[in-house]
């Protein structure tokens, strides 16, 4: 219910984004508190820890941002 409440909020608003990181993270019945012993959250309120979102969702979390052209791809 939640997850369709923000759909809604994110198609009647344009500079409103919402990461999924529910697609990457949970299967049809759970999420993980932990991957290979690490914890993923901070707290308990569901914020990710910074080890977590470098370790496991940066490159997911970069591919989304260019995806929707909030950041633009660095040549080197």
């Amino acid at each position: 219910k939640t997850l369709d409440s923000l759909k809604r909020v994110e198609q009647s608003y344009p500079n409103f984004h919402v990461f999924p990181i529910h697609e990457f993270l949970c299967d049809s019945s759970k999420c993980p508190s932990h991957i290979n012993d690490i914890r993923l959250y901070r707290d308990n309120t569901g914020h990710i820890s910074i080890y977590a979102a470098k370790q496991y969702f940066s490159s997911k979390i970069r591919s989304f941002l260019l995806h929707r052209k909030l950041i633009e791809k660095s040549n080197p």
